[in-house]
């Protein structure tokens, strides 16, 4: 492969993964979803308590097959 097109392709490559970046920093600033993990990859407690919250209830519709 000719260095021209090698570093035409890497350039395009990435380019496309800074817009896929910057889009999806752009939809966690909009404010209408939560990430329960922060940016520098640790658990934000208390929002994985809110959403965990639905999985912990115990539902009684629920049939229990023993």
């Amino acid at each position: 492969m000719p260095i021209w097109l090698r570093k035409f392709t890497f350039n395009k490559i990435q380019d496309y993964y800074k817009k896929q970046s910057e889009a999806q920093k752009q939809q966690t600033k909009s404010g209408n979803t939560t990430n329960v993990i922060n940016e520098d990859g640790t658990i934000n407690t208390p929002e994985f308590a809110k959403v965990s919250k639905q999985y912990n209830s115990k539902d009684q519709r629920v049939p229990k097959y023993d």
